[in-house]
């Protein structure tokens, strides 16, 4: 039988942090309701008549058609002409947002992120894709008919909160895989302020403008075909996704991080400065820079430290192998935000091989 000893040339990299704030990953949640609203109402049509500065209106009287559906996002305008139209479309999506209660208004951003599944032309006129806030008496984590208050065809009469515009369109549009985006930081914030009585948030888009082009044949109007891809495809998640990023530093200071040979241990030691909200660490360990890192306390270790006064901590390593270079991170665990990682430590150990004692 062989035997390893390890030996005091063990080379150790210490790396020792002035005070230094940690972030948490990103949150990035799917929908629990995407579809597709379906109306056709009454209301008023304005539009300039080609070629001319002149403008009219039209009373427009349409059957109160409505309905919902959870199949893919589909979005268009009145397509045709006023006599024999097709309904309008608008996308809803709504997630639920009570996983996000430990944050605070202005310490994050939150991004709306869709994925273009198809897209038809129409007009090469100026069109925009609106993005409203969902009113709250209708973020419930359903697609029902009322997520919409009423919205005249032009001009509208929006009584939604707007987010802004999703997406400009001039001449072409994207195509099928492309990514748009919108920030929607306002209205979590808003919905969050509102977490005890409504959990969702909720966003609905639509064409914000029809070109209509008129003649002795009546009125036509037609706006870009866009569909939104829904749930996974081939295993990879495309449908809407809200993507919260943390800009709040955990409430942990770092003073040192150091790891170092200890007989046939490797003993691995940190500071803080001061702890805020951190429920305790863990110390992660792997082979590689790059990991994957592996968790090697059995236990989380528990946080000692204060607001006003920091803590020292140790950790023993016994489990390691003559030969092998070792990489360790620590991590804290805030009770707000959740984990975070910080910088890794190397340490490379060298031995000699001894043989055993008959």
């Amino acid at each position: 039988m062989t035997k390893f000893r390890l030996s005091s040339s063990i080379m150790v990299l210490l790396i020792f942090f002035a005070p230094f704030f940690a972030f948490a990953d990103n949150i990035t949640l799917a929908p629990v309701a995407e579809g597709t609203v379906t109306k056709m109402d009454s209301g008023t049509a304005c539009y300039v008549i080609p070629g001319s500065s002149n403008s009219s209106c039209a009373s427009l009287e349409f059957v109160g058609i409505t309905s919902a559906t959870t199949s893919d996002i589909k979005v268009f305008q009145q397509k045709g002409s006023y006599w024999k139209p097709e309904p309008m479309r608008q996308g809803v999506v709504e997630f639920e947002i009570s996983g996000l209660s430990g944050l605070t208004p202005g310490t994050f951003t939150a991004e709306l992120l869709l994925t273009i599944d198809d897209a038809l032309q129409a007009t090469t006129y100026t069109n925009t894709i609106l993005c409203v806030d969902l009113n709250n008496d209708t973020e419930n984590g359903l697609i029902e008919n009322n997520d919409f208050t009423r919205i005249i065809w032009l001009p509208y009469e929006i009584k939604n909160h707007v987010v802004g515009d999703f997406f400009n369109y001039t001449e072409t549009l994207p195509m099928t895989g492309t990514v748009l985006s919108i920030d929607v930081t306002s209205s979590v914030e808003d919905d969050l302020l509102h977490i005890n009585e409504n959990s969702y948030a909720g966003f609905g888009f639509f064409w914000k403008y029809l070109n209509i082009s008129c003649g002795h044949f009546g009125c036509f109007g037609n706006t870009p075909y866009i569909s939104f891809a829904k749930s996974s495809d081939g295993g990879n998640y495309l449908g809407p996704v809200l993507r919260i990023t943390n800009n709040e530093p955990t409430a942990i200071t770092i003073s040192s991080f150091d790891a170092k040979l200890k007989a046939t241990k490797i003993l691995i030691t940190w500071e803080t400065g001061s702890e805020i909200d951190n429920l305790g660490f863990n110390i992660l360990r792997s082979e590689s820079e790059s990991g994957p890192y592996t968790k090697i306390n059995k236990k989380l270790i528990k946080s000692k430290g204060s607001s006003t006064k920091g803590a020292s901590y140790k950790l023993k390593d016994k489990n390691i192998e003559a030969g092998k270079t070792y990489w360790y991170k620590l991590e804290d665990i805030d009770s707000n935000i959740g984990p975070a990682q910080h910088d890794a430590v190397k340490v490379e150990v060298t031995t000699k091989k001894i043989k055993a004692k008959k």
